[in-house]
């Protein structure tokens, strides 16, 4: 799993999830038809690690290619 088993989760304006190495938050855009998606890590590995997980847990439900 791309995030640790102590995140802290949150559900208040969507779902954002905190770790030692970063964050990430989903979440609907209140102005456009779209899911905001902003994850912030450590480094540039990681990054690129959490958004492909991201991206594969996402995929059976929407259109990831934009």
């Amino acid at each position: 799993e791309a995030w640790s088993d102590d995140a802290t989760r949150c559900e208040i304006d969507g779902v954002r999830l905190d770790d030692a190495d970063g964050w990430l938050s989903v979440r609907k855009s209140n102005t456009e038809p779209y899911l905001r998606l902003i994850v912030e890590t450590r480094d540039a590995a990681l990054l690129r690690e959490r958004l492909a997980a991201l991206e594969a847990a996402l995929a059976p439900f929407v259109d990831t290619s934009v």
